[in-house]
């Protein structure tokens, strides 16, 4: 997973599902110099899956990010904060506050801290008061995986093959779906939203490739040689599993990729252009 965090001194943010010794999420400057890193969170073993920064007009203060996975099916919520510490956002296992058994998560998204997180195994969405620490409820939603909310407030989310959008979102309810994208999407995966309101979805299928809309849903182009990956010589222009997308402040898109044959973050701007990768040690490394 990989969000940006911008402010005084941009930062991206990046993250594992699982370390043993090492980091699990790390903060690099623009340039991919790391400067900070954590070992776990919310528990043994575990880093994020999934990461959101919150782009409401009522964030919380002094929270950097929210990261998320499943762990033997208990979702381990976590806020990041300015300072550098971090705090779980819902109470331990056994308060009835939590959401109970959780399969696996699609996609984590945050609004004025209201957390989205959507869950395929049970075609639903789950909200989360960040603040509170407590699970609002589900909403019925099809085949959910990546979400993010655009700077209007809609909730963008991927449902099966769809692009949708939720333009009245209050949780526990997410009202009507307009969908934006009907076709052209293989795999879909996650999604991410630019300054100018532009979505990039990380699509998987035969593609491995970030497709871009506008914000009706129009393509505007797509980035990546398609195919994912190949026998032959190694081409860096060429994505295998793209996962976490964000889009930095100096207008380049980071791509963290859920792959150990190569493990890699490759940064492209925002045009198309491919403009540098980083790559991580063999599978267990």
């Amino acid at each position: 997973a990989v969000v940006f965090l911008p402010g005084a001194t941009p930062r991206v943010l990046l993250a594992s599902p699982v370390s043993e010794a090492s980091h699990s999420v790390i903060w690099t400057d623009l340039d991919g110099r790391k400067l900070d890193g954590r070992h776990w969170l919310g528990g043994g073993w575990t880093g994020a899956s999934h990461l959101a920064r919150d782009v409401g007009p009522k964030a919380v203060a002094g929270i950097d990010a929210y990261a998320a996975i499943t762990w033997q099916n208990d979702l381990r919520l976590t806020a990041l904060h300015a300072d550098g510490t971090s705090s779980p956002v819902l109470a331990p296992a056994s308060s009835a506050t939590r959401p109970g058994p959780v399969a696996a998560l699609g996609g984590l998204a945050a609004w004025s801290g209201v957390l989205v997180a959507t869950l395929p195994k049970d075609n639903s969405a789950l909200f989360i008061d960040a603040v509170a620490g407590r699970v609002h409820g589900r909403a019925p939603l099809p085949d959910p995986r990546g979400v993010a909310f655009d700077a209007r407030g809609r909730l963008l989310a991927l449902s099966g093959r769809r692009l949708v959008a939720f333009s009245h979102v209050a949780a526990p309810a997410l009202g009507d779906a307009r969908v934006l994208v009907a076709s052209g999407l293989e795999d879909p995966r996650a999604l991410t939203v630019d300054g100018r309101g532009n979505v990039y979805v990380a699509d998987w299928g035969y593609s491995h490739q970030v497709k871009v809309f506008d914000s009706e849903g129009r393509p505007l182009r797509t980035i990546g040689m398609p195919g994912g990956a190949v026998v032959g010589p190694y081409d860096p222009k060429r994505m295998n599993r793209p996962a976490g997308l964000t889009v930095t402040s100096d207008d380049h898109l980071w791509v963290a990729e859920d792959s150990v044959a190569p493990k890699r973050v490759s940064v492209w701007t925002t045009a198309g252009a491919f403009v540098r990768a980083f790559y991580g040690p063999p599978q267990y490394g």
